[in-house]
């Protein structure tokens, strides 16, 4: 055996030996040529970065010789970064450092892509606090283990590099004047082609932008970009003119529909606004057929209700900024590239929302989504929006996971009923669904899952996509129910559901019938009598049309969207008026920010009535509590088990007399969300 084996560790022995040869004999060469060898590294790396950055070889070397220019100033990138290798006496490692941290970009990208359609970003990194909950749900455990054996590994090699490498003497002349220029003429170039309309600062949709720009523009823009630059034509005296105008042509348009009665603030409807999660009708894709219709419940709406195409900021993911443009009635355009405003300008600014708007009418305004409160940071910027209350899966009872350990929709049914309860006057609730999220793995099957595919090829990609519309017919019967119990109820409800933007499938535009896929869809359900009218129109005009519907027109940009829609310079205006109202004066609200809500988490408080220790268990009793309540001794947190909504299990030793206890919701960061009135434990016979 070891002499059949003998020929191939020569093989390799040698083929190594051949390899390390040619890597010094490289070096040497790049020693005697810095500069020269600094120019092919990065042109090569650059082509390698739109490889990857695309998934596609081809698609590479279109944008190398279609789109020039781009790549060009996208090799200027890499090469400015490279070239500070020239003037740091560790220059190979500086050099490899460079390449190293780029190229892991790309892969990173890649791998991203493939998850969920939308390219990596600076803000995927600012976003890891809320990823690390849910990381068990796109990779396995292996997967984790390996990634992070690969962390430890990357930082062990920097480490090893910059003790190990050499120093050698800086050509300050030669590369430090190279440097230099390199730096100046990307810097130059950066302006010069974003005057020439070759790069631009604004990016309607990531996915686009990365295609059109390139992956070292884009991703620098998304370090760099953020919030809303200051437009040219910015005044207080300008903003004023726009509201102006606007509150102008707002007086001359009767917005009260027939029949509504929101004039009438005690006949006022209710307004449910449902965003569901990867939903759109799956009949846009051409060349599939299902064995049963997946959606007859939103088809029969689209049939009877006011319905269109909604045009949504991305693709795969970025629920929040959809979720952000429909209830600020703002364009995400104008915001830095990949930016989640929920990450960075709603952490401690307050925005105008619908939610703002409908509370100046008497609305109690409450906010609903079976996945964790922390996600997104919506358990702190939902108080910037202006919603009284946030029921988040943590507060809710009798939830049920699909296979994905995505939260099954059903649960919001009861929900919903609970909110309209919970008050006498009108309420507008903002349900965000989670059921039908990604990652959709081959492999998965639920038990109600009956629906098949044809017209895919891919066995991997029809099982996915069968799994995909199991879990969308369950969120179908979901909308049908939800449509049921409010028709039963004898109040005025206007429902707007819609989809937050396309399942992380690989859609392509030619793939749909109607060819774009930032489009969903949305469908209007009401009770009493609105303009029928079908409408295809964009997220962020979603709220002011709604508000037309009931007759209301508050807020600075709900009027704004109503009355100025059609002008020629409505985007340039729109633009002002965001810049104005959260990084500038503020001269749209007079100068005075909307102040935060008092944010209440779950529609019911948590209550904590006894305390009795029995069998060497500390036994809870009160109501509301869920699998996320934790029983807290003297602030430290006991083992806790749950038994059901009015029982709790503390495993711990009896606590001594007169110890504080109180129970608090618990999110799966560890962070706590809302927290009982204290009781002092008592032991019996004392």
């Amino acid at each position: 055996m070891s002499s059949r084996l003998h020929p191939i560790r020569s093989s390799f022995s040698a083929f190594g030996a051949w390899v390390k040869a040619t890597v010094r004999r490289f070096m040497a060469w790049s020693d005697l040529h810095p500069i020269l060898s600094l120019i092919i590294i990065s042109f090569l790396l650059n082509l390698l970065l739109e490889i990857l950055s695309r998934r596609s070889f081809d698609a590479a070397f279109h944008h190398l010789i279609f789109s020039f220019p781009v790549f060009f100033y996208n090799f200027m990138v890499v090469l400015a970064l490279e070239s500070i290798s020239l003037i740091i006496p560790k220059h190979r490692f500086v050099r490899a450092f460079v390449s190293g941290l780029l190229l892991a970009l790309a892969i990173t990208d890649f791998a991203m892509q493939s998850l969920r359609i939308t390219p990596f970003s600076f803000t995927d990194i600012t976003l890891l606090s809320s990823v690390f909950p849910i990381i068990g749900k796109y990779l396995n455990p292996v997967e984790i283990i390996l990634i992070v054996i690969a962390l430890v590994a990357i930082i062990g090699l920097i480490v090893f590099g910059i003790i190990k490498s050499k120093s050698s003497k800086i050509d300050w002349k030669r590369g430090g004047s190279f440097c230099l220029i390199t730096v100046l003429l990307t810097i130059g170039l950066t302006f010069g082609w974003l005057k020439l309309g070759i790069l631009s600062g604004t990016f309607n949709n990531l996915v686009d932008a990365y295609h059109d720009y390139g992956f070292m523009y884009c991703f620098g823009c998304s370090i760099f970009d953020r919030g809303i630059s200051k437009p040219s034509r910015y005044s207080d005296d300008m903003v004023i003119q726009i509201k102006s105008k606007n509150e102008s042509k707002e007086m001359l348009i009767d917005r009260h529909p027939k029949d509504s009665g929101a004039s009438d603030s005690k006949n006022a409807p209710n307004v449910i606004f449902v965003q569901l999660e990867s939903f759109f009708d799956v009949d846009r894709v051409k060349g599939l057929t299902f064995s049963e219709d997946p959606l007859p419940n939103f088809h029969y709406l689209q049939d009877t209700c006011p319905h269109g195409h909604l045009k949504v900021p991305s693709i795969g993911a970025g629920t929040a900024n959809t979720e952000f443009e429909v209830l600020s009635g703002m364009n995400l355009a104008y915001f830095g590239a990949g930016e989640y405003p929920y990450k960075t300008i709603l952490q401690g600014h307050t925005c105008e929302s619908i939610a703002y708007n409908l509370k100046a009418e008497g609305y109690a305004t409450h906010a609903l989504h079976n996945n964790n409160a922390s996600f997104y940071d919506r358990n702190t910027v939902f108080a910037n929006l202006g919603f009284d209350t946030f029921t988040s899966v943590e507060y809710m009872q009798n939830v049920r996971l699909n296979p994905m350990g995505w939260a099954r929709d059903a649960v919001l049914n009861d929900e919903i009923d609970k909110i309209l309860d919970s008050t006498t006057g009108q309420d507008f609730i903002y349900a965000i669904t989670v059921q039908s999220h990604g990652k959709y793995l081959p492999d998965l099957k639920d038990t109600d899952q009956h629906i098949t595919v044809d017209g895919l090829s891919d066995e991997d990609e029809k099982s996915s996509f069968e799994y995909y519309i199991g879990q969308l017919h369950q969120v179908d019967q979901f909308v049908g129910n939800l449509v049921n119990q409010l028709q039963n109820r004898d109040e005025k409800t206007i429902l707007v559901m819609y989809g937050d933007h396309l399942p992380s499938f690989d859609f392509q535009n030619e793939d749909l019938t109607d060819g774009d896929r930032l489009e969903t869809d949305y469908v209007i359900w009401s009770n009493f009598p609105i303009n029928d009218e079908n409408r295809d129109i964009y997220a962020y005009q979603l709220s002011a049309y709604i508000m037309a519907q009931l007759g209301y027109s508050d807020g600075v940009l709900t009027k704004f969207h109503q009355s100025s829609i059609n002008d020629s310079d409505y985007q340039q205006q729109l633009e002002l008026l965001q810049y104005d109202m959260l990084y500038g004066d503020n001269a749209a609200l007079n100068g005075k920010d909307l102040k935060p809500t008092d944010l209440h988490m779950g529609t019911e408080d948590i209550k904590l009535t006894g305390l009795e220790y029995l069998n060497n268990q500390l036994y809870v009793t009160g109501s509301g509590f869920t699998p996320y309540s934790v029983v807290n001794i003297n602030d430290d947190d006991a083992k806790t088990v749950f038994v059901d909504s009015t029982t709790l299990i503390a495993l711990v030793d009896e606590p001594e007399a007169k110890s504080v206890v109180t129970v608090s919701q618990v999110g799966n960061d560890r962070g706590v969300l809302s927290t009982t009135m204290p009781r002092i434990y008592n032991p019996a016979g004392q």
